[in-house]
Parts: C-alpha cells; structure tokens; sequence
C-alpha cells in the first residue's frame, strides 16, 4: 500500500459530485443523511448522466492504481470497486468526496474491510474507537492509514532481508500514534495473514531483481550479438537497428515491466533497504537511474 498520486478531478465532474454531497448534507440529522447518502449512492448509475460520470471517474481511478490496475490495499488483485476509505454510513458527509475515494479488489472491499473503521476519540488522543455498524463516527481522526494522504512505508517496513515478506511496525512503541495506525492498518486488512499475498510479495521481490538485472546486463552489452543473447527472440524488433538505439529500446521495456507490475511496495522496500542487500546494491550502484522508476 504506498500513498497514491491523486490528480485533480475535471471541473464539471467535481461539480456533480459536490452536488449530490449537499443533497446528503441538506438532512437535519444523521440517520435522515445517511439514509439519504446510500440511496444516492445506490442509484448512481441510474440516469444517462450518472452513469457517464462515473465512468469517466472510474478511468480516473484507474490511472491512480498501482501497476495496472491493481488493488491499492493488497496491491495483489485487480481493482474494480470504488471504495469508500471512511465507509459512507458512518461519514454521509464523505459519501461523493473526491478525496474518500480509491480503487479496490472484492477481496479487500467486500470481505476485510467491509464497512469496519477506527478514529481516534477524542480526535487529538491515543483512544482507539471501533465505529459499531449503524452509528456516527464521532470523529474524522482515521487510525486506518489512508493512501490518498499518507505514505504507508512510513509506517510499516516489509521484510524482505529476513524473507519471511511480512510487515513489520516501523515504531518501536505501542502507545504511539504511528504504531496504532500501523497496528490497525495490518489488522483490519490482513495484509501478513492472507498466505497468498505474502507469497506473492516473494514472488514480486524475485521478479523486480531478474529485471534489473538483465536491465544493467542490457546496459553494459558490448555488441547486438551479445544483446541477442541476453532477450528472447520475441522481444527483439525485426530490424535491430544500432546497438544504442536497441539498449534504450529494451531498457525502457524493461521500465515500463518494473512499473507495471504489481506490489509496487515491495521495488519500492528494494530501492529503501539496498543498503542491506548486497547483490541489489550493486544492481542499483551500476543503474542508479532506476532508483526513479
């Protein structure tokens, strides 16, 4: 989970939005807004027009996911719900927020998260308060970390030199702030009990290093001969062209398969921890430009 890249929504898109929101808010209390909210929200796709909106912000969304696509929770599935991060029926107010949004699989949306949520009660304090179903929140203090504003790595470190590829709680101390929301975070979406998603780390963390690799192999080809051996035949280009041209070629190919991939956290742990790996570090020492990519 790595904090997301939001863009500023098209203005008749954000005017829309914020339009339904003021028919939830126009409620004298909270269950009449709330009420109001999953009705709205229900029947999104139920005019020309509403269906229009949104999927021109599901495309949004999409451009915002990691990799292609992938869930911004387990970073594992493809996302295909628009997710509520502060669930609409404890905070109507959020219901068509731009900034609540975020694209997430089934697994995450409908079974882990669901319509759980914590905030900190009082807001300025330590005291976790779980939201029972039905109710108000009482704060807007957020104990989940929230992608679209934090960066998760600040809080947790995925352990990668010890390859057990679960997370650990970057503060030391249980009483603090980052160590709830850490705590909090892992607990509610299960991110080191779900097997699949921790072998899919490992997975990921193989991939990211055989593609850097044969990145800096690439680079260092002395000849098209020796490029030739190096990639399969059906990467190649029918007219090879200079050796130069070829070597940008394949490496930008090769960026774009970092980029693209899934568990984007896991390059990113790889680019913060190289330090500690020292087949990595010599990986990136020989490309540094790929502690941009």
């Amino acid at each position: 989970m790595i904090h997301l890249n939001s863009s500023d929504l098209a203005a008749d898109l954000l005017q829309y939005l914020e339009q339904k929101q003021a028919q939830v808010d126009q409620g004298p209390d909270y269950p009449t807004r709330r009420r109001k909210a999953n009705h709205l929200w229900n029947s999104k796709r139920s005019s020309q027009e509403g269906n229009a909106k949104f999927d021109q912000l599901q495309t949004q969304l999409v451009d915002m996911t990691i990799g292609i696509q992938s869930c911004n929770y387990c970073e594992n599935n493809e996302a295909i719900d628009i997710e509520h991060i502060y669930p609409k029926g404890a905070f109507p107010g959020r219901t068509f927020r731009w900034d609540n949004y975020l694209l997430a699989c089934k697994k995450c949306n409908s079974h882990y998260k669901l319509d759980k949520f914590a905030v900190f009660d009082p807001a300025d304090s330590l005291q976790r308060y779980d939201i029972p179903r039905g109710a108000e929140a009482p704060t807007e203090a957020s104990v989940l970390i929230n992608p679209r504003v934090e960066e998760a790595m600040d809080y947790l470190w995925l352990d990668i030199v010890g390859r057990t590829f679960r997370f650990a709680i970057l503060a030391e101390e249980e009483g603090t702030l980052a160590f709830q929301k850490a705590s909090y975070t892992l607990e509610l979406l299960g991110l080191n009990k779900r097997e699949a998603l921790v072998s899919a780390r490992e997975k990921a963390a193989k991939y990211y290093f055989s593609r850097l690799k044969l990145y800096v192999q690439i680079k260092a080809a002395d000849s098209l001969e020796a490029l030739e051996e190096l990639v399969d035949p059906f990467t190649l280009p029918q007219s090879l062209g200079t050796l130069s041209a070829l070597q940008t070629q394949l490496c930008e190919a090769i960026r774009r398969d970092i980029v693209d991939y899934p568990h984007t956290t896991v390059w990113k742990e790889l680019i913060r921890q190289r330090e500690l790996l020292p087949r990595t570090l010599e990986l990136f020492i020989a490309a540094p430009e790929a502690l941009g990519f």
